[in-house]
């Protein structure tokens, strides 16, 4: 296009005294070379901020993708503080049966572990649910800790695994069951949760890990992949720890699958 440019180029000059643009001719030669050094001269500009808004993108993806990958794994004091927890019933409703046991280790770095048998508050009980547990009603109304003092040696555990800005999730196979009597315990007798209003149920998590239907989600198949078969004993201590083994590999295999899809990339 500029070398199809056959006319005299002028240059247009305010002149202040007439107020009116007067136009004077200049060489043609002259006008080409600076109407081309301008083009090449913009035209580096844009290519060299591309090239920094690309190096920034790249930057920023890479940072992210590092910053995801630790978070999973990370045991740092900034870090989230996963635990996991177990608990044996009475019954299906903290609002008719008692919680008798819980049970809580943590899941990454160094390992702790509590555990508490309660007082029942009533001695309503499924048989079934005695079945599954192998606890004793009577037994636990003798040698049981009273369940304030039982929610309040869980708080005191609870805080001592966490530190300054650190937050403790409550992690279970199938959540909910395990969170709604532990919940239900701590307000009532507390006022309050240490655990917030929110748990990580692992069955979930599995889901969206293995890309699986819910009903694949049951320990029957879960424990094949990451217990060698080893099914939970209704302990609530054991099944904890179990389950912290559970989600502990889930992590690891998470970790692993973003590392290989982003050396794909």
């Amino acid at each position: 296009m500029v070398f199809q440019l056959q006319r005299v180029f002028r240059v247009f000059v305010y002149r202040s005294d007439s107020d009116q643009l007067t136009s004077h001719p200049t060489s043609k030669a002259a006008s080409k070379k600076a109407f081309i050094k301008g083009i090449v001269t913009g035209n580096r500009m844009k290519l060299s901020s591309l090239t920094k808004q690309q190096e920034g993108a790249n930057e920023l993806q890479s940072w992210a993708k590092q910053g995801y990958n630790s978070a999973m794994t990370d045991t740092s004091p900034s870090s989230d503080v996963y635990i996991s927890v177990d608990v044996e019933t009475a019954g299906p409703s903290p609002s008719t049966y008692s919680l008798l046991t819980i049970g809580a280790c943590t899941v990454l770095g160094q390992s702790s572990t509590f555990y508490v048998e309660l007082k029942p508050e009533t001695m309503r009980a499924l048989p079934e649910a005695l079945a599954v547990s192998r606890l004793s009603m009577e037994r636990l109304a003798k040698r049981g800790q009273p369940p304030k003092q039982a929610m309040q040696q869980f708080e005191r555990w609870v805080k001592e695994q966490t530190h300054e800005n650190q937050q403790a999730v409550f992690v279970a196979f199938n959540a909910p069951f395990d969170w709604m009597f532990v919940n239900d315990y701590f307000h009532r007798f507390l006022g309050y949760n240490p655990f917030g209003h929110a748990a990580l149920d692992v069955k979930s998590y599995y889901m969206g890990l293995a890309g699986v239907s819910w009903q694949e989600t049951a320990m029957r198949y879960v424990s094949a992949q990451y217990l060698e078969d080893r099914q939970l004993t209704h302990h609530a201590l054991r099944d904890a720890m179990d389950q912290a083994e559970i989600f502990r590999l889930m992590l690891t295999k998470g970790d692993q699958s973003n590392d290989t899809a982003g050396s794909s990339q």
